[in-house]
């Protein structure tokens, strides 16, 4: 239990770096709304946390691995528009505190 919990920590930690990744290269490099640039962050970051949760922190053996995320995508994506809601309402806090410079949009 403990090392499925770790596992899963680690998982989170690899999604942050995702998600500030594309965030940061759809804002400064494709030079996209800050809005647009945080939501496809926070969308690339969510799916690879599901795979890899479900892949490696929950070890399932499931062959069909590739099709689950579309069949429980109905599921899944109720709690996405809240996620997204919750992050880019932050964008204007950290604008304005200066720790957010390349989030100006």
């Amino acid at each position: 239990m403990i090392e499925q919990f770790l596992k899963f920590c680690v998982v989170g930690g690899s999604g942050l770096f995702v998600d500030f990744g594309i965030t940061y290269l759809c804002k400064e490099w494709l030079r996209l709304n800050k809005y647009a640039a945080n939501s496809l962050g926070f969308l690339c970051a969510s799916t690879t946390n599901y795979v890899l949760n479900r892949l490696w922190t929950f070890h399932n053996e499931n062959p069909d691995i590739a099709g689950q995320p579309l069949r429980e995508a109905p599921r899944n994506e109720q709690g996405r528009p809240g996620g997204i809601r919750a992050t880019t309402a932050r964008l204007p806090e950290r604008t304005h505190r200066g720790a957010g410079q390349n989030f100006r949009g």
